[in-house]
């Protein structure tokens, strides 16, 4: 809760206070400007998905298929579908679901992006028509994050990438030592995991890449070849196309964003909402109230809401 201080700036604020207000009303409040969203955009259907950057259990995850279902089962999908998407990301079989459900209820299908979509969201939005995105949003890489215990026995969740370029810098560093040399310190440096998990690496790599270059090519580049692979030299493909994507050594970062500049640099199909635009307007405003709700409530980690329906994920109190 706010100090004195601290709330005498909140109340001298409107806009604020109706934000603070709106916290413990948690659907009326917003579907309002859902709907306001939908009249603005010729009666396009529209859904918002936001998920905490800081609390457990926001990561998109296949419970989500189910979610959407339902709202999409019930709207007249021919109007067009919009996805207002703020997510850290997730699983990436539960987003290629989401891609599956959405498609399959609308042919028109838009990602709006207020702030940050990465990772699995940013695949999410790989897998509609049109990515409509402000001069502040951001994509991401889509390496996959995987978890495991470090040697002090805590969790620890690094990309599947530097996991694996972790050990084969050790592992090549071992095999240049002089003959005779122990290799115990550098042995010491390898996380303590086992063969499979290392395989488990490489399979979520390559099913990322898998399901971002399938949709993009269903969506984006009809006419270009997939892989690296099966392109002669100088020739485009998809995979060269969205490497900043797929390669954490492009942007040194799994969480540096890509923005509406390089999106459309890259070739995707991304539409800016500008500042002076009463739909980016709009937008803020969906976000700061639902965005606010997920960072701040202390136990609801995820919000999907339509103008006529709204389902949380919540953590339990420690």
């Amino acid at each position: 809760m706010p100090g004195e201080k601290e709330q005498i700036e909140i109340e001298k604020n409107p806009e604020l206070m109706n934000i603070l207000n709106e916290v413990n009303q948690p659907h009326t409040a917003r579907k309002d400007l859902l709907m306001q969203w939908s009249n603005k955009n010729e009666n396009r259907n529209v859904i918002s998905y936001f998920g905490s950057f800081n609390l457990p259990g926001s990561m998109i995850d296949d419970r989500d298929r189910d979610v959407f279902e339902e709202i999409l089962s019930n709207m007249d999908t021919s109007k067009g579908l919009d996805l207002i998407l703020n997510s850290p990301g997730g699983l990436p079989l539960a987003a290629e679901r989401i891609i599956q459900v959405c498609r399959a209820y609308s042919s028109d299908f838009r990602v709006v992006v207020p702030k940050m979509a990465k990772s699995a969201a940013t695949m999410i939005a790989f897998g509609a028509n049109t990515i409509l995105l402000g001069e502040t949003s951001e994509l991401g890489p889509i390496d996959p994050q995987l978890a495991y215990k470090d040697q002090r026995g805590e969790y620890a969740v690094h990309s599947a990438y530097a996991i694996m370029r972790g050990v084969d810098d050790v592992l090549t560093k071992i095999q240049s030592l002089p003959v005779g040399a122990r290799p115990e310190g550098l042995l010491s440096l390898l996380p303590p995991i086992d063969q499979p998990f290392i395989e488990e690496c490489k399979i979520a790599q390559d099913l990322s890449k898998d399901i971002a270059i399938r949709y993009l090519k269903m969506t984006t580049f009809p006419n270009l070849k997939e892989s690296i692979s099966e392109c002669t030299q100088g020739e485009d493909c998809i995979e060269a196309k969205i490497v900043k994507f797929l390669n954490p050594e492009k942007t040194f970062s799994h969480g540096r964003p890509i923005t509406f500049e390089e999106a459309q640099i890259i070739g995707l199909n991304v539409k800016l909402l500008k500042k002076e635009d009463p739909n980016w307007n709009l937008l803020l405003k969906i976000y700061s109230r639902t965005n606010f709700i997920v960072q701040n409530s202390g136990n609801i980690a995820k919000l999907i809401e339509s103008p006529m329906h709204s389902f949380s994920a919540s953590i339990s109190p420690q």
